[in-house]
């Protein structure tokens, strides 16, 4: 099944992490002559944008099948959205309604940020909620509707969720009987 998240193709897979996650921040920006002769730095995005590369390693044949499958709808578009693995929070209390109260975090969660939940158990990799925050007080954030998939108990974590555009790698072997792919999202 493709879930679309504000038009971007959700890829809802965890990243393998016995290989490194990869973030970088890019500016794009250009050099121009200011009023008084000097230089000037101009963009057309006040901040940065966001870069996260890292490998996933399906399950098993059920799992490589709805990877190949978001892959392909992601790459028609050119678009997906990605958990924003490394940013997450952790859960501080059971979730099963629409009210998560989570550990201190240096994450600075806004209203309207879409946050993604997961179970634990690689085999339910496709047992996930996504949800948008419609309110943020200290460290219990309200969401726009209960999750559906939970309850997500204390400890798990949820992380926001990055939307751009997605480059792939080759798939290759990680052992005898598993592969893996290595995705790229860049914001825009």
């Amino acid at each position: 099944m493709i879930d679309l998240v504000t038009g971007h193709v959700l890829l809802p897979h965890q990243a393998d992490l016995n290989t490194k996650v990869r973030w970088e921040r890019i500016w794009k920006t250009t050099i121009g002559e200011g009023i008084t002769g000097g230089e000037e730095r101009v963009s057309p995005r006040p901040g940065f944008r966001r870069k996260l590369q890292y490998l996933i390693v399906p399950f098993d044949h059920i799992e490589s099948a709805k990877l190949s499958a978001r892959i392909l709808a992601a790459k028609k578009s050119g678009l997906a959205a990605i958990p924003y693995f490394g940013r997450g929070s952790m859960l501080a209390a059971e979730l099963s309604a629409a009210t998560a109260t989570i550990v201190p975090t240096v994450w600075n969660w806004a209203i309207g940020d879409s946050i993604f939940f997961q179970s634990t158990d690689v085999k339910d990799f496709d047992s996930w909620d996504v949800r948008t925050i419609t309110n943020v007080v200290g460290e219990v954030l309200t969401l726009n509707t209960a999750v559906t998939n939970g309850p997500y108990l204390a400890g798990t974590y949820c992380w926001p969720l990055l939307f751009g555009k997605l480059e792939t790698g080759d798939i290759n072997p990680v052992s005898n009987y598993r592969q893996g792919l290595e995705i790229t999202v860049t914001e825009q």
